[in-house]
């Protein structure tokens, strides 16, 4: 009995082992990946992954963007940057680059009406009906707090804001501001509109005006007229109004932001980023945990600092074409070279070879000797992907002296040439046919006489004679009769 169930239990047991072995086969088979497989499904999703967190472009939270260098004169990014847009707060950078040039003495009062004081902002300030307040204090309040307040008080001391915003339209039209109009002084009025191209011409002004320039920039400013302290609307500039979110940037040495609900944001920023200045103008911009005009304007001035550099398109050094020499001592043809370098602040991308052409004209087909050094012998215009860049004068870079004997055969040949000369040899050998033809015609008249008198002379003797031999005659008849 107890060999039966010992038996059994071992039988038990070898059972369980054989299904062990199966389902372990089983699974092994089907279920285990290989090494290979479990790779590429790593690989899809780290793909996935990448898509996933693929960085967003914030240029796409703005509607019209333009970033120009002051240093060089270049537009480095523009998106939408003629397509019109309110002024909004950028045109009290106009007001008072228009009431800078009204008001010589920046300390002179002007005494505050309640007309010009809309709302309750102008408590900010200390700005009351009839109260003195300097013209520097009321830049300073229209350029650091954007005050509407301030703006109209300028424009009202400086010949009441019809004749102000005439004098804004004519000072736009003069720096080349072709697409904006202002209806009014703070830049709330919808029939005010610009281009952020306009802006970035607004901006290069501003920026030549340092007193200007500099308030703009201030955190904030007590105000002498009022005691009052103003603090900075720009958060590049200040934290006080932004609710603990920094945007602060010290290369940001000016400009103006403002915000409607019309425009959206709209930022003027002017920044001074390793060896340049940079300009960026932005209408449009939207905001949500972030205002993203700021954050813009930051990547876009760190971008154009990596991605634009002086190139030299064309060099003085780059032969253009040879010009064939006359007259050349020991030499028939000379190099032309540019008189200057062509060099342009454009991005570091750009393949020079493929981009860059040039075409060329020359002021005559050949030179004539001698040739000085820099003599101009044409002009040549570069090109950037079709686009005429500059046009630069041709010069040779050698002096060629004249062949001694090639110029002595050249005025030999210049004047047998010469009109005057081949008239003169022309009226000589006319002359000179006449007086031999008149020599001739006299030697003929002289021989026909010579031969009527010689015939002449032959009859008189042939008379004579005859007549001789008829006295002969006679003489012998006279003898024979004798």
């Amino acid at each position: 009995m107890k060999r039966k169930t010992l038996t059994l239990i071992a039988l038990a047991l070898i059972l369980s082992m054989i299904l062990s072995v199966s389902v372990f086969v089983y699974a092994d088979d089907d279920d285990a990946q290989d090494p290979a497989d479990q790779e590429e499904e790593t690989q899809e999703g780290e793909e996935e992954n990448e898509e996933t967190e693929e960085e967003v472009d914030i240029k796409e939270f703005a509607k019209r963007i333009a970033l120009y260098c002051r240093d060089t004169e270049t537009t480095l990014f523009e998106k939408e940057s003629d397509q019109s847009c309110p002024t909004s707060a950028t045109a009290k950078l106009m007001t008072a680059l228009v009431a800078f040039d009204c008001f010589k003495d920046l300390e002179e009062e002007i005494v505050l009406s309640k007309d010009t004081l809309t709302g309750d902002a102008a408590l900010l300030y200390g700005f009351t009906d009839g109260k003195s307040v300097t013209v520097y204090d009321l830049l300073a309040a229209l350029l650091i707090r954007n005050s509407n307040e301030a703006a109209n008080s300028l424009a009202k001391a400086a010949g009441g804001e019809t004749a102000f915003i005439s004098m804004m339209n004519e000072k736009a039209a003069d720096i080349g501001m072709n697409d904006t109009r202002y209806s009014d002084v703070t830049g709330v009025s919808i029939y005010s509109s610009t281009t952020v191209s306009d802006m970035i011409k607004l901006a290069e002004a501003f920026a030549e005006n340092d007193t200007l320039l500099s308030l703009s920039a201030m955190p904030y400013k007590k105000l002498a007229s009022t005691g009052v302290n103003v603090y900075n609307r720009n958060y590049y500039f200040s934290s006080y109004y932004n609710g603990g979110r920094s945007y602060l940037n010290p290369e940001v040495i000016g400009g103006i932001t403002g915000q409607t609900g019309s425009a959206g944001d709209t930022l003027i920023a002017i920044t001074k980023h390793g060896s340049y200045t940079y300009i960026c103008a932005i209408s449009g911009g939207e905001r949500d945990d972030s205002i993203y005009s700021y954050l813009i304007a930051n990547e876009l001035v760190d971008w154009g600092s990596r991605s634009f550099s002086y190139r030299t398109l064309l060099n003085i050094f780059d032969v253009i074409c040879g010009i064939p020499i006359e007259m050349g001592n020991g030499s028939d043809e000379a190099s032309v070279f540019p008189a200057k370098d062509v060099i342009r602040f454009i991005s570091k991308d750009i393949d020079l070879e493929q981009s860059v052409s040039y075409t060329y004209s020359l002021d005559s087909e050949r030179l004539v000797a001698p040739v000085a050094y820099a003599d101009k012998v044409g002009s040549v215009t570069v090109l950037l992907d079709g686009i005429e860049i500059e046009t630069v004068d041709l010069i040779v870079r050698s002096d060629v002296p004249s062949s001694r004997i090639d110029y002595m055969l050249s005025e030999l040949v210049a004047f047998v040439s010469n009109p005057v000369f081949i008239r003169t040899v022309l009226i000589i050998l006319a002359l000179l046919a006449l007086y031999i033809l008149i020599r001739a015609m006299i030697r003929g008249q002289r021989q026909l006489k010579v031969k009527e008198k010689a015939e002449l002379e032959k009859k008189k003797e042939e008379i004579q004679n005859a007549s001789e031999s008829a006295n002969d005659d006679d003489d012998v008849g006279s003898d024979s009769e004798e």
